[in-house]
């Protein structure tokens, strides 16, 4: 049994790496299409995009791929591409709530099945100094690989409504559930080393 994780996260490669199964990695390229949609419907077509991709490489396997964005105020933050954008961001989302909304879908090529959801989760930030700000800048090692904010800015966060794991770029209980939808535990990827390309 074959799972192929669409995306080249650490942050979710970890999260399956921590449930000991098997899987392999393929990144794809940042996707971008006319957003005309609800936010969840946006991230939900994005990583239904991301999956397609992937199955064109593959004749089986459970595709899993995803789209984390940040909204705030009608607004969508993805990766920050510079410290000034980083920075910018952090001021506006202090002392606010955000949502961090993440679209799945699992595309399971065994049966031909294709299924698409989303997850929300509400974060509230903290009042950020202009020190606090730069102190993470300066300090976080992944400051453009996830929506917005690493793991060092966490401590920013005063409020968390929903899954935690939907911080991470993706949402493991309601994964785990719709997998089950399609007849799949996690036990079943339980064969092989990880693989990584």
């Amino acid at each position: 049994m074959k799972l192929i994780l669409a995306s080249g996260s650490k942050t979710r490669f970890d999260l399956l790496k921590s449930l000991h199964i098997s899987f392999q990695v393929e990144p794809v390229e940042p996707i971008d299409i006319i957003n005309n949609m609800s936010n969840e419907d946006y991230c939900q077509e994005i990583s239904r995009i991301k999956a397609k991709q992937i199955a064109k490489n593959h004749s089986e396997g459970v595709i899993v791929a995803a789209e984390s964005k940040i909204f705030f105020n009608g607004k969508a933050y993805g990766k920050p591409k510079t410290e000034k954008e980083a920075r910018k961001n952090l001021k506006i989302f202090s002392n606010h709530k955000h949502e961090v909304i993440t679209g799945v879908t699992i595309y399971d090529l065994y049966q031909d099945e294709m299924i698409s959801f989303h997850e929300t989760t509400e974060v509230t930030f903290r009042k950020l100094t202009s020190s606090m700000i730069q102190n993470y800048i300066e300090n976080e090692k992944n400051l453009y690989q996830r929506c917005g904010y690493g793991l060092s800015a966490f401590s920013f966060i005063c409020k968390i409504h929903g899954d935690i794991t939907n911080l991470y770029g993706l949402p493991m209980k309601k994964l785990e559930h719709e997998l089950a939808c399609l007849g799949y535990q996690l036990d079943d990827f339980k064969e092989e080393k990880v693989l990584k390309k």
